[in-house]
């Protein structure tokens, strides 16, 4: 990193200035120290509050919270215990300022500085950190300021270990909401030790709590003792690639005047849920799914539910045909299993009850389920050990697996595809113009 301003003692108002050389994302480090009212012998805490180029970081839903937000520097919580606030943000080329203001006189800054950051294609990016914990009693660590940005998912590589008497934990925070663990006791610790662990190991959390797109969200690292953070990835969401509500194109049907686009709604539905769903987790799926795909397959299988054979009107997407095995993969009668993350698979049937009780009794039903299976369909796990990876199909080999007849996939894909992308069915009408 690029430093502004190394160790010196924070007594007034200090902006310091530095120049980008370009458009880009940029990580910005402030490391400071801030004492109690005892440390100071007064009757208040010393606080630093952070503006960058002006734009202030109150606690959300306030507009002049700046004392005790996520990014200040807080001698209550502290006790002269050293910070670090990372804010990531886009800088366009040229002069900006951050500007360090002490609630009182003693405060103490560590380290200012910035560097270029890269986002990926799938919109991650990875910090490598390597920070080491000074010995600490549950108090704050690290905060992460998104500017600008939202966040999708992110992923927290650690190394802890029992420290005689007592051992490393960690407590993550997203904008106010102390992410839970697992177990029975401590639920607000995400990490613990044991003194199992005295050899220490390195754990790795995945979190996929959305946070929106906003003016700035907060991701707090809380520790007791000596934890090590050795990287971060965060999968974000910015105004390039932030979910606009897709469009579905309107089917027409000049012969027997049937509504063709009554089921839109459900549709849309159910894909953004199952895009949202899948976007989430590690590996995500390289292209979300379409929904005019969905409707072409909707329109295949039962012409919108106007063709009634094998319950046709009710099943539009045939998952629950009987002569297929989706019914009874996703109820549990047939166990395949699925990607979590890379710690964990599961059968489909204990993942997907979790969102909804496996039934077909409506058109919406149908939808919901048939696009569930068909993301099942689009992926599979590339190896059966730790650590599991995904890998995920094209969406044309997905449907080629939904239908998998081999007496017909092949004019099944040709079907679908031409009315997903002609707008032209299998008797030569025309359901969509360009």
């Amino acid at each position: 990193m690029s430093t502004i301003k190394g160790s010196y003692s924070l007594q007034s108002p200090d902006i310091l200035n530095f120049t980008t050389s370009k458009n880009a994302y940029y990580i910005i480090k402030i490391q400071g120290r801030a004492k109690s009212e005892k440390q100071r012998n007064s009757t208040d805490d010393e606080e630093v509050t952070i503006s960058i180029d002006n734009k202030t970081f109150p606690k959300l839903n306030t507009k002049k919270g700046l004392l005790n937000s996520p990014a200040s520097i807080n001698g209550g919580n502290l006790h002269n215990k050293e910070k670090i606030i990372f804010f990531i943000t886009y800088l366009e080329t040229g002069q900006h300022t951050i500007t360090l203001t002490p609630q009182h006189q003693d405060a103490e800054i560590i380290n200012v500085s910035f560097e270029e950051i890269t986002i990926n294609a799938d919109n991650k990016v990875n910090l490598p950190l390597n920070i080491k914990l000074e010995d600490r009693d549950k108090c704050n660590w690290i905060t992460f300021v998104l500017i600008n940005l939202g966040l999708r998912s992110v992923n927290i590589q650690t190394h802890i270990k029992w420290q005689w008497l007592d051992g490393d934990d960690i407590q993550i925070i997203l904008n106010g909401e102390i992410q839970q663990s697992n177990t029975t006791f401590r639920k607000d610790w995400i990490l613990k030790t044991t003194p199992l662990d005295i050899f220490g190991k390195i754990e790795t959390i995945h979190l996929t709590q959305e946070l929106p797109l906003q003016e700035h969200n907060y991701i707090e690292i809380n520790a007791d003792k000596t934890p090590t953070l050795n990287s971060i990835t965060f999968q974000l969401i910015t105004e390039h690639n932030k979910q606009e509500t897709p469009t579905i194109k309107q089917y027409k049907d000049e012969i027997y005047n049937r509504d063709y686009n009554r089921y839109d709604e459900h549709i849309l539905t159910a894909v953004n849920y199952w895009n949202n769903f899948f976007s989430k987790q590690q590996y995500p799926p390289p292209t979300p799914l379409d929904p005019n795909l969905v409707k072409a397959m909707v329109y295949r299988e039962s012409k919108m539910g106007y063709d009634t054979r094998n319950n046709g009107a009710i099943d539009v997407m045939q998952v629950w045909d009987e002569r297929n095995p989706a019914k009874s993969t996703i109820i549990g009668d047939i166990s395949e299993r699925e990607f979590v993350d890379s710690d964990t698979t599961d059968f489909i049937h204990n993942i997907f009850k979790k969102e909804a009780t496996p039934e077909v009794l409506t058109p919406k039903d149908s939808i919901f389920w048939g696009i569930s299976w068909l993301y099942h369909k689009d992926q599979t796990l590339e190896n059966l050990i730790k650590p599991y990876t995904r890998v995920w199909f094209t969406w044309e080999q997905a449907i080629r697996r939904y239908n998998a007849n081999p007496e017909i996939v092949e004019k099944y894909i040709s079907e679908v595809y031409s009315i997903y992308e002609t707008g032209i069915d299998s008797d030569g009408n025309l359901l969509w113009e360009k």
